[in-house]
């Protein structure tokens, strides 16, 4: 491999493993429960990718895929771009086309499939967060408040 490929090389891995950092903050869980939805063994797998140290496998990049809510098959595809910068990487070109279908396998949800409740408990949850009360995860696999709203 050349230098400049290396390179290429090294910038997509960084462009990703941001992605997936930001995607994990987005639906606002930790590495740890991360790793639980996609059923990695290890958290240090998904810490290493996010700090673009190294690219996962080819069976942890489809876990990771399914539980980020990316396409599946978007981390190889984008290891392949090679005509242009990593940094033009987008989330957009990560996500799933059909993510009913990937909420429906079991995906972490994207935040339009979660409900109007969950939204709302995970915004008390950030307040309870800030003001150093314990929070609980929901069945979605949002963190929510227990009893926090009355129905």
């Amino acid at each position: 491999m050349s230098d400049t490929s290396e390179l290429v090389q090294k910038d997509l891995v960084r462009q990703l493993g941001m992605l997936a950092k930001q995607r994990r903050e987005e639906i606002g869980i930790s590495r740890d429960l991360l790793a639980k939805e996609a059923g990695i063994e290890a958290r240090a797998t998904i810490e290493d990718f996010e700090h673009g140290k190294h690219l996962p496998s080819g069976d942890t990049q489809r876990k990771l895929e399914k539980a980020l809510g990316w396409r599946l098959g978007a981390i190889k595809d984008a290891m392949g771009i090679t005509d242009r910068q990593a940094s033009t990487i987008t989330m957009e070109e990560l996500d799933a086309e059909d993510s009913q279908y990937l909420a429906s396998q079991g995906a972490i949800p994207s935040l339009a499939l979660v409900s109007d409740d969950d939204l709302l408990a995970e915004v008390a949850r950030r307040f309870r967060r800030q003001r150093g009360e314990p929070v609980n995860l929901g069945k979605s696999g949002l963190p929510v408040v227990l009893g926090y709203w009355k129905r």
